[in-house]
């Protein structure tokens, strides 16, 4: 049995959680090697870092709204939006 053959369409793996991670941690890089070790927000980031340190926010916070959102009684046999 494959693992992914455990896993049925209301299961949600945190993929979005890991990706916006990363983007995060690569966008708060840039600003740690101008030797900047403690920043909150985007101000000494550039345009461009700036945007995907929001997008590696947005998709954590997408992962854990769809986390929170699966089927509240799994093994029912009724899915939501039935």
């Amino acid at each position: 049995m494959l693992l992914a053959d455990r896993y049925d369409d209301r299961t949600h793996d945190g993929g979005e959680m890991l990706v916006g991670f990363v983007l995060f941690a690569v966008a708060k890089t840039s600003v740690v090697a101008q030797q900047r070790w403690i920043t909150f927000g985007t101000r000494t980031m550039s345009e461009n870092m700036a945007n995907v340190y929001r997008i590696g926010y947005w998709l954590m916070a997408v992962g854990i709204l769809a986390t929170f959102s699966g089927d509240p009684f799994p093994g029912d046999g009724v899915t939501l939006g039935d």
